[in-house]
């Protein structure tokens, strides 16, 4: 008798033929996009700005400083609740401090109380909060004081520290709100300039686009065996459901969340100060401190070319563009990756299939389930595999904008690429200055290389000429204007962005999901004697399922006699039904009531009421009928 398994013998890690693990592509569109910009400060020869660019001295808003820093800290506080232009983008605190107001009109008075724990604004009340918190009785009467707080100046004294600000007046430093890339607000502290300084950045607006790629299975997590017969309770415990590590691992790829925005923009602003040796204070110095334009995102730096502000250039001019905006957008990448490395370090998953107690957080689950080796001789092994999704990011130059600062507030200016002439005309002494810097502007914009190294243009010219339809003996005038450059569109496995590719970066993920692979055992557990018995087994309930069958078959053809009669009684029912009717049409058509009493009585009776020669359902006469 053959005693060989049914199973084939595999090796034990193999899951697929070529012992690969399995990937999936679906394709998906899902993705997420983040903004982030890069200033590079053109390098313009002073003689080229207008004299006052470079020679102003006074400025409305740091004589209100110079005056205020002479009052006390509580003269500096009232000042800073009578007038919000102290704070420079104020409007960037004050939306977020009307949004909080609302999202906590409709919130519990209990709330709200802690709310007014975690800001120093209300002393008395924080005091009374304090001195009787562990009485419910008492904090009752502190909760009665809630309805004449003002929701508004809860909020407001979260965001602004009314004490900070009083003492970086005090020294001088002007506040600027800027708003983070988790959407929160943060107030910078600039230090009024010695001198006007001239500066005229471009403004590099990227875009990152993340898209998903294949998914599989990754590293093992665990592996365990049953015996014949044996069972076993296994518990799998997420990275998800720890609060703790669940909060560590998020990245802004796949779980974006204000934590791991401020972690990303914390990481860019230390790669980008050590690379660039400029802090968030010194760019902001240098360009204003504003948004330029709109949501910023994620602020890459300030960098300088060289060029020395000519239209000619030299063969490094265009380099050192490139390679200025690939220091930056590098640092992007490498901040990127570095966040969502030290993220999916955080994202273990724990199988355990020990015999031991289990203590879980209050805030922690697991997934239990119970596992059971049914097989008679042999091993059950389980593998346990994390599985992984691919990641991959484009990250492409989308616009670009411009931003004049001297050091002074009321010289912020900044515009879109039609309106550089303007702004140009604005700050240079002539014409020729102009076209100068215009044409080292332009001679940037039509060479920025992609991730492949090949040169693209960004922008182009655009002529229009504009005619008179009401007079049109009047000639037409031509004009011509410089725009990002229309269908402008890179392509990178078959998705398109509307710009200029500058990095690809793949990465992979771990996620919160398991695989789990059932592989039994090569060796058999018995002898022949007990194999045999086994082959005796299996072979007797083969006969008995045989023996099945053939009952059922039997009965089965029964039933099918049984039908095919059934149909037959039927079909000829069916046929003398229609013999009937036909006949009844026939009589309903004749006009004489008696003949149509002696058709019925032929239909439905046996004899004629009179012997008839012919014609009748029977014949009366004897002879005949012998």
């Amino acid at each position: 008798m053959d005693t060989s398994s049914c199973n084939p013998k595999s090796p034990f890690v193999k899951l697929e033929d070529n012992g690969k693990a399995s990937i999936l592509n679906y394709n998906l569109p899902q993705q997420t996009t983040y903004n982030s910009v890069s200033y590079v400060g053109l390098k313009i020869a002073k003689e080229l700005f207008k004299k006052e660019q470079y020679t102003q001295t006074q400025s409305t808003y740091w004589t209100a400083i110079d005056e205020i820093k002479q009052l006390n800290t509580q003269g500096i506080k009232e000042a800073i609740k009578t007038d919000n232009n102290l704070i420079q983008n104020f409007a960037i605190l004050d939306k977020n401090i009307k949004l909080q107001a609302t999202e906590l009109s409709a919130i519990t008075k209990t709330t709200l109380l802690n709310k007014l724990q975690q800001t120093k604004a209300f002393a008395p009340e924080l005091i009374q909060l304090q001195a009787v918190r562990n009485d419910g009785a008492k904090i009752a009467e502190v909760k009665s004081v809630l309805p004449t707080v003002n929701i508004k100046d809860v909020v407001k004294a979260e965001f602004i520290d009314d004490d900070l600000i009083a003492q970086k007046l005090s020294k001088g430093l002007m506040p600027v709100a800027v708003e983070r890339f988790s959407k929160k607000p943060e107030v910078l502290y600039i230090p009024k300039p010695k001198e006007a300084n001239p500066t005229l950045s471009m403004v590099l607006h990227l875009k990152m686009a993340s898209y998903l790629g294949d998914y599989g299975a990754g590293q093992t997590v665990k592996t365990f065996s049953l015996l014949p017969g044996e069972k076993t309770t296994i518990t799998v415990r997420s990275y998800q459901h720890d609060e703790t590590k669940k909060e560590q691992s998020q990245n802004v790829l796949d779980s974006y969340s204000e934590s791991s925005a401020d972690d990303l923009q914390n990481t860019v602003e230390k790669e980008t100060q050590f690379t660039t040796g400029s802090s968030k204070e010194e760019t902001t110095s240098k360009t204003g401190g504003w948004n330029a334009g709109g949501s910023i995102g994620l602020n890459l730096g300030f960098l300088s070319i060289g060029g020395g502000g000519g239209g000619q250039g030299s063969n490094t001019e265009g380099s050192t563009f490139n390679s200025s905006v690939q220091t930056q957008v590098s640092n992007l990448v490498g901040s990127v990756s570095h966040h969502v490395s030290k993220a999916d370090s955080m994202r273990q998953i724990e199988v355990n299939s020990e015999s031991s107690s289990l203590r879980i957080n209050e805030n922690e689950e697991t997934i239990v389930r119970e596992l059971v080796n049914i097989n008679k001789s042999r091993v059950l092994n389980f593998v346990f595999r994390q599985l992984l999704q691919e990641y991959f990011s484009l990250t492409y130059l989308h616009d670009v904008s411009f931003v004049y600062y001297n050091g002074f507030p009321e010289s912020k200016r900044t515009v879109k690429l039609a309106q550089l002439p303007e702004l140009l005309r604005e700050i240079l002494v002539d014409e020729n200055a102009v076209n100068q810097v215009k044409n080292q502007v332009y001679s940037y914009l039509c060479s920025i290389y992609n991730y492949e190294g090949v040169p693209s243009s960004f922008i182009e010219k655009v002529e229009e000429k504009l005619g008179n339809c009401i007079n049109p003996e009047i000639p037409a005038q031509t004009t011509y204007y410089v725009r990002k450059r229309k269908g402008l569109t890179q392509m990178y496995n078959d998705k398109s962005v509307d710009g200029i590719i500058l990095d690809v970066t793949h990465r992979v993920m771990r996620t919160p999901s398991l695989i789990v692979d059932a592989l039994l055992g090569q060796g058999e557990a018995l002898d022949c004697y007990n194999q045999n018995l086994q082959s005796a087994a299996v072979l007797g309930a083969q006969l008995n399922n045989e023996n099945i069958e053939l009952q059922n078959s039997i009965a089965g053809n029964e039933i099918k006699h049984a039908s095919a009669r059934f149909d037959m009684e039927t079909q000829q029912w069916e046929q003398e039904k229609q013999r009937i009717e036909q006949a009844m049409s026939i009589i309903d058509k004749i006009d004489n009531a008696t003949e149509k009493a002696k058709l019925y009585k032929k239909i439905f009776t046996d004899c004629c009421d009179v012997p008839q020669s012919g014609g009748c359902g029977c014949n009366s006469n004897p002879e005949e009928k012998m």
